[in-house]
């Protein structure tokens, strides 16, 4: 575990509360990555002074005061250049009505009862007073929630995405007694607002531990995206997929490692449709049309989660020509980009060259045609691309990715 580093601004306040004989940490999330050793988005302060005294002494010292949300007894220090820190009274939760703020909060002078109403063990940590022995689940890379998680998830049920978030951004595993509750509560998403969804959602899918996350957890996916539910368990019934439709779109966004959220939700969502689709001859099942359904349903998908227009639009557009051949056609055609890569089915390349003579196209197989040949990562890709080859040959899901500009491309392999 790295050593915390204080900032001055927050020392200060913390010094000042206990010179006025009042117990005052650094407490939350600051701890917890300060620990991991990755720089504190915010410090937050908690102490056994109420509102009010808190006030009191920061107005005595000449700092400014903001009433953040002082019903739930924070108030915001301005300390101009040092900063500003929220401070917040330890306290007790009343009943969660709203599944989201409690409706009432008991000032308590403990700080292990003010501890004890957080949701995991990694976020339970005041420096130095760790009673829920954080620091070990984070050395051993374990989210565990606080007391019973029955009850954490039933007080807010946004705490199962924060689980499946830190799971996947940590690459940290889930405590069973944990994991289980997520699955047994999962249905209480259903009264969580689209945007707080939206939010965790995002920062889920951009974590490098997102595959196990996906896998473990479909159920909790198909709550907040109910359309997702036809893809869980559906075996796709053709030699050239080796998973189910859901565990090809949980590889299809691990895959990918890059950081443009629009480019993750765009493989969550490309093959959505498949489902609504589905024949079968005896050379197995097909998906005919599978993109124009998939890029339906993921335009209603965007909506209900409330993705901003410019967001909702690229991913409408990296879904639709992931899905369909002419759309990549269409998208090479009327895109500004002069270079593109290229895995798709044979015989594209001739109407690409042939509709765009002045834009270079780089061709990757897949093991649809070249079955025998070794298979490379999007890293040998770009690699190969760099240094002037003009044919490599990749995975089956590395395919799902490289439907997009070389530029983008090349941001992917970073």
């Amino acid at each position: 575990m790295h050593k915390i580093s204080i900032p001055k601004g927050a020392k200060a306040i913390i010094l000042g509360l206990r010179y006025e004989n009042h117990e005052a940490y650094i407490v939350g999330g600051c701890v917890r990555d300060s620990l991991l050793g990755k720089e504190p988005k915010d410090w937050d302060i908690c102490t056994s002074a109420t509102p009010q005294e808190v006030k009191e002494y920061l107005n005595r010292c000449s700092v400014r005061t903001i009433d953040t949300g002082l019903k739930h007894g924070t108030i915001t220090a301005d300390m101009e250049r040092a900063g500003k820190y929220e401070i917040t009274t330890f306290r007790i939760d009343g009943d969660y009505s709203d599944n989201r703020r409690p409706d009432s909060v008991t000032f308590t002078e403990s700080i292990y009862q003010d501890l004890s109403r957080r949701d995991f063990t990694i976020n339970a940590m005041a420096y130095n007073d760790d009673p829920f022995h954080g620091v070990d689940d984070l050395k051993n890379g374990i989210i565990r929630c606080v007391g019973n998680p029955n009850d954490r998830f039933s007080e807010d049920a946004l705490r199962i995405l924060r689980a499946l978030r830190f799971a996947s951004v940590y690459g940290f595993s889930i405590e069973k007694n944990t994991a289980q509750a997520i699955h047994d509560n999962a249905w209480r998403l259903t009264n969580i607002a689209a945007e707080r969804i939206h939010s965790e959602l995002c920062k889920l899918l951009l974590g490098n531990g997102v595959l196990p996350v996906l896998l473990d957890y479909p159920d909790v996916i198909a709550t907040i995206i109910p359309e997702m539910k036809p893809c869980i368990g559906f075996d796709q019934n053709n030699k050239y997929h080796q998973y189910t439709i859901y565990d090809h779109i949980a590889h299809a966004v691990a895959n990918y490692t890059g950081k443009d959220i629009a480019v993750k939700v765009a493989l969550l969502l490309h093959d959505i449709g498949k489902p609504c689709c589905y024949t079968e001859d005896e050379n197995g099942g097909h998906f005919h049309g599978h993109g124009n359904y998939s890029y339906d349903i993921s335009k209603v998908v965007l909506e209900r989660l409330r993705f901003d227009t410019t967001t909702k639009q690229e991913v409408l557009d990296l879904a639709d020509y992931i899905g369909s051949t002419s759309g990549i056609i269409n998208y090479a055609t009327e895109s500004d980009n002069e270079e593109f890569i290229i895995c798709t089915e044979s015989g594209v390349g001739y109407e690409l060259r042939t509709k765009n003579p002045n834009k270079k196209f780089y061709f990757a197989g897949t093991k649809h045609f070249c079955p025998n040949m070794k298979l490379n990562t999007v890293e040998k890709v770009c690699h190969v691309l760099k240094t002037g080859e003009n044919e490599v040959h990749v995975s089956d899901e590395t395919r799902l990715k490289s439907l997009v500009p070389l530029d983008k491309m090349l941001e992917m392999a970073k």
